[in-house]
């Protein structure tokens, strides 16, 4: 506890207190990311004020003062590699275990810190400094394979070997369980006359919701978990899908789907694009209670909170998603599935499948990443398509070499 405090007035010096401020200043973005913006600037802020203190310790072995500042002085660089290393590895018995991803982490602080810093100099009209900032730089990049590249190689490799491999996708039967749980639950829940909603049952209600919408679509933990009211406002009005538009649909089938399914937007990972969230019918009637003002008030909803899923004791934060699906996992007495087991599991079942190339193209669309992503990230290897319609040809032509293969087809193409 009194090294988090520490570490909380470390960063109330020049260099780290600046880059806070600038971390923070991101929070003026869009509604709905604020809590998420302020997680990760608290995160960040534990990141740099922990490894000022460990800067500051490592220049001490050697009997020299350091201040923060001097963190991005180029002459200290070895220094600030210590340090890195210190936060980076295990102690104890696990003292030779990297952590790649929190010193990955670490790297890309530095990096804003001295962007940051550079821009306070320039303000200031003190160019040395600006120009020292940039000396820093220069070094940190040619050091950064050295510092950083088994880190990026474990993070990559871990991805590879571990996500990717058919083994680490979710056991069919359990998404079913759980599928079949949450489901049955919610429509319990929604079915009971309760005298007013208290956090008791607004709670768990929200959670089942949460955990049904992020797994239905396979999207990242956070992103329906921070639906907006006036977005869930405009899916339940049919905002983007009026009934003129479903009418107009030729196939029976798309078209019943259609109209069973509610569609809302949100953002994405990243800013400049929306995302879609399809809402099934066994959702709604419970999303309309956990909207409606007097259910949320007698929860304990802050009424400022622009989120359909809130946190309650008068929060103004959205729940977690990844917890949420955690704690229904474990309610419904199977081994926890996140949003990225999800993810992987309609990625590569979707590959799988004979799906024109402009209907891949609204898959993507959904998932909110590239092609590119979906294969290199999400979808698991097309093994069994790789060993049948790949191997059967390295197959005969190590066999029966090149001349042969070429007269087998002449053959066959001639008795056709």
């Amino acid at each position: 506890m009194l090294s988090a405090v520490y570490a909380v007035v470390v960063c109330l010096c020049v260099c780290a207190c600046v880059c806070v401020w600038h971390l923070y200043g991101k929070r003026r973005q869009r509604t709905a990311k604020q809590p998420a913006i302020r997680k990760a600037c608290m995160r960040d802020m534990r990141r740099l004020g922990s490894l000022i203190i460990a800067f500051k310790e490592a220049g001490m072995e050697e009997d020299k003062q350091l201040n923060s500042e001097d963190l991005l002085d180029r002459c200290n660089i070895d220094y600030l590699e210590r340090a890195v290393d210190q936060l980076s590895h295990g102690r104890g018995n696990d003292e030779d275990a990297l952590k790649a991803g929190t010193k990955l982490g670490l790297g890309y602080v530095v990096k804003q810190a001295a962007e940051v810093m550079k821009v306070k100099y320039l303000i200031a009209n003190e160019d040395e400094k600006a120009k020292s900032v940039d000396n820093f730089m220069t070094v940190f990049k040619l050091k950064w394979a050295y510092v950083f590249g088994e880190a990026e190689v474990a993070v990559v490799d871990r991805r590879q070997e571990r996500l990717r491999q058919p083994a680490q996708l979710p056991v069919e039967e359990e998404v079913a369980k759980l599928r079949n749980y949450t489901v049955t639950t919610i429509s319990q829940m929604v079915e009971k006359e309760f005298e007013f909603w208290t956090s008791q049952e607004f709670s768990p209600l929200r959670d089942l919701v949460v955990s049904r919408l992020t797994l239905f679509n396979a999207r990242r933990g956070g992103e329906p978990s921070r639906l907006l009211l006036k977005e869930w406002e405009a899916a339940d009005k049919d905002v983007w899908l009026p009934q003129q538009t479903i009418e107009q649909i030729d196939d029976p089938a798309e078209r019943l789907l259609a109209g069973s399914l509610k569609i809302a937007y949100q953002s994405g990972k990243g800013s400049q694009h929306l995302v879609s969230l399809l809402i099934p019918t066994d959702c709604v009637k419970a999303m309309t209670i956990l909207v409606d003002s007097e259910v949320r008030r007698n929860a304990g909803v802050n009424v400022e909170n622009p989120f359909v899923f809130p946190y309650t004791q008068s929060s103004i934060d959205h729940v977690s998603g990844w917890h949420a699906t955690r704690a229904v996992c474990t309610a419904a007495g199977v081994k926890p599935i996140t949003a990225t087991d999800m993810r992987h599991r309609v990625s590569t079942y979707y590959a799988s499948l004979e799906v024109p190339e402009a209907d891949r193209r609204y898959f993507y669309t959904h998932m909110g990443h590239s092609e590119r992503i979906n294969m290199n990230i999400y979808q698991c290897p097309m093994a069994v398509a790789a060993v049948t319609k790949v191997g059967r040809h390295l197959s005969r032509l190590d066999t029966c070499g090149k001349c042969m293969c070429v007269l087998n087809i002449l053959r066959n193409y001639a008795s056709k």
